[in-house]
């Protein structure tokens, strides 16, 4: 392995081994080529984009075998995502020199991916890809392409569930619900599970009251969501479609009408984590992170995992995943070599090192996340979910996402779980306000 010197003074001395160099410089200052201590060129793999931990220098690092002629160099952005997404953009418009670079499935990459910034990776992976596909969940797999394009892979996914109390359960003497249970089983279960009664009051049922934890109960109950992500229309919103209304007011009617869910006000008071751990809770909608969360305090909560409940017998089921990955720009050097990079971490010797400390799914690996207390305690669901649901889609907006949703969609929301506007209302009002600001858009909605 090279030895090669660190253009990043702070980076720790036990990682130069690992072949990777370091930039702290802004992307406008990208150099042409690495150089070595002696000034010899080096070829060399440039990532642009967040700062990297430990577990992916180490994975970066193991490419070596697989291209032992061959380093990467990072230049890391160390600032929120959405900001270094636009560092990143400006290193591809700039025709600056740039490789490998991470993306998600909303925002700036996907414009990347209408004007063929990104490389389609189906000439150098279509082997690859075809062997990945049974491991990555198909869905998520399409979340990266652009028409018959496939501009990136998945790196990890955040996938959803329910958790239960299995404590709570007991005490109550109500038996844990089963794969195939509805939204009627599960209000019936909550009223059971409900003890009111100040500090020692126990909510059947509860869900963070964010488009994020909850736009998937449209899908399970046949609606598009607030966008048809099946054929990827992002210019187009369907909020207002019958099937999502009535699915927002069956899950907003949880604390409005039924009382068996903790509201606005009881979350004001307190973080959704230390209700979650508060063993105050007999269920609640939850993501993998949530895993991650309760092994941290074995002691508080006995739980368990299932599927998320069907509308009816006979509904689709449903998941939603988020997820970041990693893409090649168009104009790389080292086309070969960077579409194998992405395979090595997303399903080869740099994804195991990934899921050694990751607190998700590796997209690639899903098997990985699951030790045996997580397949014990019914944790499969979180893997197997994005692969079997009948409805299973992402949480993009398109690439004005974040427009969108802070300034039309969770407002609007937050409305309805007040109990200040009605969910039919709530939803017509987001067509609109969703149609018009995207006709006023600074960037193209694609």
């Amino acid at each position: 392995m090279p030895a090669i010197i660190s253009r990043r003074t702070f980076l720790k001395a036990s990682l130069t081994a690992t072949g990777l160099l370091l930039s702290a410089c802004e992307p406008s200052a990208i150099a042409p080529a690495a150089t070595a201590t002696g000034g010899t060129e080096v070829d060399a793999l440039l990532y642009v984009g967040y700062p990297l931990d430990e577990a992916r220098i180490e994975a970066f690092g193991r490419f070596k075998r697989i291209a032992p002629d061959l380093d990467i160099e990072a230049i890391e952005i160390d600032s929120a995502w959405d900001d270094m997404q636009v560092r990143v953009g400006s290193v591809l418009a700039s025709g600056n020199r740039i490789d490998l670079l991470p993306i998600a499935t909303h925002g700036l990459p996907r414009l990347w991916a209408s004007s063929d910034q990104l490389l389609d990776l189906h000439p150098w992976l279509a082997d690859a890809l075809q062997s990945a596909a049974n491991g990555f969940p198909s869905a998520l797999l399409q979340a990266y392409a652009w028409g018959e394009a496939q501009y990136g892979l998945p790196l990890e996914f955040v996938s959803h569930a329910v958790l239960l109390n299995r404590t709570v359960f007991a005490d109550a003497g109500q038996p844990l619900p089963g794969a195939t249970w509805t939204w009627q089983d599960c209000l019936e279960l909550s009223y059971a599970l409900t003890r009111r009664g100040g500090s020692d009051a126990t909510w059947g049922w509860g869900t963070e009251l964010d488009v994020a934890g909850a736009e998937h109960w449209l899908w399970a109950n046949g609606g598009p969501g607030l966008f048809d992500r099946s054929a990827a229309d992002f210019a187009n919103p369907t909020a207002s479609h019958n099937a999502n209304q009535s699915a927002l007011a069956w899950l907003s009617q949880m604390w409005l009408v039924h009382k068996v869910a903790p509201g606005p006000e009881q979350l004001r008071s307190r973080s959704p984590a230390s209700l979650k751990l508060s063993g105050n809770l007999a269920m609640w909608m939850a993501s993998s992170l949530d895993v991650q969360l309760l092994e941290d305090q074995r002691d508080r909560v006995d739980w368990e995992a299932v599927p998320v409940p069907k509308a009816h017998a006979d509904g689709p089921s449903a998941t939603m995943v988020w997820s970041t990955g990693f893409a090649v720009a168009s104009g790389t050097r080292f086309p070969d070599e960077a579409a194998k990079l992405l395979v090595h971490m997303t399903t080869g010797e740099g994804a195991e090192r990934m899921a050694r400390d990751s607190a998700n799914p590796v997209a690639g690996r899903p098997d990985l996340w699951l030790t045996d207390e997580r397949r014990t305690r019914g944790g499969s669901v979180f893997v197997d979910l994005p692969h079997t649901a009948d409805r299973v889609g992402d949480n993009s907006l398109g690439s004005n996402h974040r427009e969108l949703l802070e300034t039309v969609v969770e407002p609007n929301w937050r409305a309805v779980f007040a109990g200040a506007v009605l969910p039919e209302t709530a939803l017509a009002t987001m067509d609109d306000q969703l149609t018009a600001s995207i006709r006023n858009a600074r960037l193209p909605q694609v």
